[in-house]
C-alpha cells in the first residue's frame, strides 16, 4: 500500500489533487466555522483563503511542482506570482459567493463547496503555467 501511494504521488496531477484536496478541506472547514460564528460571506472567505493559501504555497512549491530553487530571489518571485494568481481566484470566488448567498440566498456552505471546483481548476492552471514554471 505504501509503495502504491508513493508511486501515485510521483505524478504531478495526483500530487496537485491530493494537496489541493487538503487545501480545499482547510478552506471549507475554516469558512464553515466562520459562517457558523456569524461572520459574513466575504469575511469568512477572506479568513479561509488567507490560511489555505499559506498552506498551498508551501505544498505547491515543494511537493506538487517540485520547485528546487529555494533561493530568496526565486522564492520571492514565485510567492508574488502565486499571491497575485490566488488574489484573482479569491476575487472570483468571493464575488460568486456574495452573488449566490447574499443575492440568490443559497446555502453558504454548499456554495463554498460548489465554487471550490472552479477555483481548484483555475489555481492549477495559474500555478502550473505562470508561477512554478
Amino acid at each position: 500500500m505504501k509503495k502504491t501511494i508513493e508511486k501515485m504521488l510521483k505524478h504531478e496531477t495526483i500530487r496537485y489533487i491530493f494537496f489541493g484536496g487538503l487545501t480545499t478541506a482547510i478552506s471549507v472547514v475554516i469558512y464553515s466555522v466562520c459562517i457558523m460564528a456569524g461572520l459574513s460571506v466575504a469575511v469568512s472567505n477572506t479568513v479561509s483563503t488567507v490560511i489555505a493559501v499559506s498552506f498551498a504555497f508551501i505544498t505547491n512549491k515543494i511537493w506538487v511542482f517540485g520547485s528546487k530553487d529555494l533561493s530568496a530571489q526565486t522564492t520571492r518571485g514565485e510567492l508574488i506570482k502565486f499571491l497575485v494568481g490566488r488574489g484573482v481566484t479569491y476575487a472570483i470566488e468571493t464575488g460568486l459567493l456574495i452573488f449566490l448567498v447574499d443575492f440568490l440566498e443559497f446555502h453558504p456552505i454548499i456554495c463554498k463547496n460548489f465554487t471550490q471546483i472552479l477555483i481548484i481548476v483555475l489555481n492549477y492552471i495559474i500555478s502550473k503555467f505562470v508561477v512554478f514554471t
